[in-house]
């Protein structure tokens, strides 16, 4: 029979910045009862992010430790918004900080449910610690650096071959405080008519076309 797993302590969860949908800094500063085995035993950490992340699955996340004591350099990769941490060269319990460079931020503003920390056996395939929302009640709330830009509603645009779209809507969630000159990019053969799209001090939407040869 394997014990539920136990608690370590989330301190504090620090971020450089609470606008959405920017890479930011996670630091993060927990305290651990069991020990976390070598990583030649199989052990490691997972930091689990909510929904309303997207981090992408990567076989390389930046990452880094102020406690030497816990591990000199780190190796870091993200799965199903789950970023697992290697690199501790022994077992090892007590309080630690981790930084995770790069994290993107929340596509959409507000409040998120909790990041976790766990603490993985892998030879037993078990969890032996883990933060609680419930004992770590620490959450984030995010929000747009500026008003939100909305392009045809926020669906999906559809354009046959050799026609030009008809016109399309580019909204702000509230007026703009500024003149904004937007310049749309493309890989291919798309043509933007106009080719800049200028949003004047005061407005809340202008129109665009996309042609295709």
């Amino acid at each position: 029979m394997i014990a539920a797993p136990g608690w370590t302590v989330l301190n504090n969860i620090t971020v450089s910045s609470f606008y959405s949908r920017i890479k930011t800094t996670y630091l993060l500063d927990f305290t651990t009862s069991k020990y976390i085995p070598a990583t030649s035993n199989f052990g490691s950490l997972v930091v689990r992010f909510p929904s309303g992340y997207a981090l992408p699955d990567t076989t390389s996340q930046t990452c880094s430790t102020t406690t030497t004591s816990y591990a000199s350099s780190l190796s870091c990769y993200s799965t199903n918004n789950n970023l697992t941490v290697l690199g501790n060269t022994a077992k090892y319990n007590g309080n630690l900080k981790l930084t995770l460079s790069k994290i993107k931020n929340p596509t959409l503003e507000g409040s998120v449910n909790n990041v976790h920390v766990f603490l993985y056996d892998g030879y037993q395939k078990s969890i032996l610690e883990r933060s609680y929302w419930n004992l770590d009640p620490i959450s984030n709330s995010f929000t747009y650096k500026g008003p939100l830009i909305t392009v045809n509603n926020g669906n999906a645009i559809s354009i046959d071959g050799g026609t030009v779209s008809d016109y399309i809507y580019m909204t702000l969630s509230y007026p703009s405080a500024l003149d904004l000159t937007i310049k749309g990019t493309s890989s291919g053969s798309l043509t933007l008519l106009p080719s800049s799209v200028i949003l004047t001090l005061g407005a809340l939407k202008a129109v665009f076309r996309v042609s295709v040869p």
